[in-house]
């Protein structure tokens, strides 16, 4: 019973981070609410099917097979010339870029590893769970890149904005607190 009141307060937290604040004391969920909740679904699905594929091969086969298929998938859009143009498009202006995109995806490739291998060796929403402190990690970040890289990321740091995310970070260590109890 703790461990689903846990999950229920996770999960409230992460919407009260989604919303934002209008006139007043109103609070409002944005727009990704939605698509945040249809991701972690589908990330949830993806870690059941993991789990479920890694107990009968190794983590570093079912990695493979995952990155092999992803190549591929990208691949076949190369066969529909609107898309060629665009990324040949696309190219030209983000070279300047390449080395940030290359660093966002070796990072990618690490994690989705490392959560590779926490599946295989614990049950998938504990794993999920504990990744429920990117909230806080994203914060600090924001708040880091945003004073000493002004023109990499501006993200919102008044004093509301960062207590309102301060305490739904807090709402979501106190349902992890009580899930992994």
């Amino acid at each position: 019973m703790k461990q689903i009141i846990g999950l229920l307060i996770v999960v409230a937290g992460g919407i009260l981070i989604s919303f934002k604040r209008i006139e007043g004391s109103i609070f409002k969920p944005r727009k990704s609410l939605w698509l945040i909740l249809l991701s972690s679904l589908m990330y949830g699905s993806i870690g059941i099917f993991f789990r479920f594929v890694v107990k009968n091969s190794s983590v570093w086969t079912t990695i493979s097979y995952e990155y092999m298929g992803t190549g591929l998938a990208a691949l076949s859009l190369l066969l529909f010339p609107k898309i060629r143009r665009g990324i040949r498009e696309d190219l030209k202006g983000i070279r300047s870029s390449l080395h940030l995109i290359a660093a966002d995806k070796a990072l990618g490739i690490g994690a989705q590893v490392s959560e590779g291998f926490a599946v295989s060796l614990a049950a998938v929403p504990l794993v999920s769970t504990v990744g429920s402190i990117q909230p806080f990690l994203m914060l600090v970040e924001g708040i880091i890149l945003t004073l000493w890289f002004p023109h990499l990321i501006k993200e919102n740091i008044k004093k509301e904005t960062i207590v309102h995310k301060f305490i739904s970070i807090l709402l979501i260590f106190f349902g992890l607190y009580l899930v992994n109890r």
